[in-house]
């Protein structure tokens, strides 16, 4: 065969090489690089959702006691301190009304007339040694009641003085009197309010009322 005739042949066989390595081989270099990038993409995926699982996991793990360090065990610490608390006040507050009661049975016996007022100055509670003296019942006597007892010439001026006296926190103190049919009965009134000593809030009164 002469060189004349391999020349085409060799062409030919050049240009099926070319074809070859152009087309099939980039064309599956090319499906080998996008399956590449996918598992890189899916790794990266991965990655991330189970970075963002552990994330999750340790926001649920608040959610559950172990023994101190989570925020359920937090709250589970203010919980019982709040209820360790209400306990505390309850019990005080059962002391307190104790005290209250003693104090009001120890007024009682040695015949005191006196009363309480809330935190409005309205009388809460009444002794029976002050309603006799008065010659009133104890209804009559409760709230803002008292005051319509007390005779026209001084109800005005007793009515200020005892909500300014409520008001400004300051002793109340005066000469007043009440009327019982046509009974005149002239009496001294003293009180004293109780303050919170951090707000300064009035907390209630205490009173006496003894003959003038």
């Amino acid at each position: 065969m002469t060189s004349s005739n391999l020349t085409p042949i060799i062409t030919a066989s050049i240009a099926a090489i070319g074809f070859l390595y152009k087309y099939p081989f980039l064309y599956l270099k090319k499906s080998y690089n996008l399956r590449k990038e996918k598992e890189k993409l899916r790794l990266e995926s991965e990655k991330k959702a189970s970075e963002a699982f552990d994330k999750l996991n340790v926001i649920f793990k608040q959610f559950y006691n172990n023994g101190g360090s989570t925020l359920m065990d937090k709250v589970d610490k203010l919980v019982i301190g709040q209820q360790d608390l209400e306990k505390r006040f309850d019990h005080f507050e059962t002391r307190f009304d104790t005290f209250e009661e003693r104090q009001k049975f120890m007024l009682n016996s040695q015949n005191v007339a006196f009363w309480y007022s809330d935190n409005n100055g309205a009388a809460i509670y009444v002794s029976p040694a002050l309603c006799k003296m008065v010659r009133r019942t104890e209804s009559e006597m409760l709230g803002s009641a008292w005051v319509s007892n007390v005779i026209q010439i001084d109800r005005d001026r007793i009515s200020k003085a005892w909500q300014s006296s409520v008001l400004e926190k300051r002793v109340f103190d005066e000469i007043y009197t009440f009327q019982s049919d046509n009974e005149f009965i002239k009496v001294h009134g003293l009180a004293f309010h109780l303050k919170n000593k951090k707000t300064g809030e009035h907390m209630g009164s205490y009173g006496t009322l003894t003959l003038n």
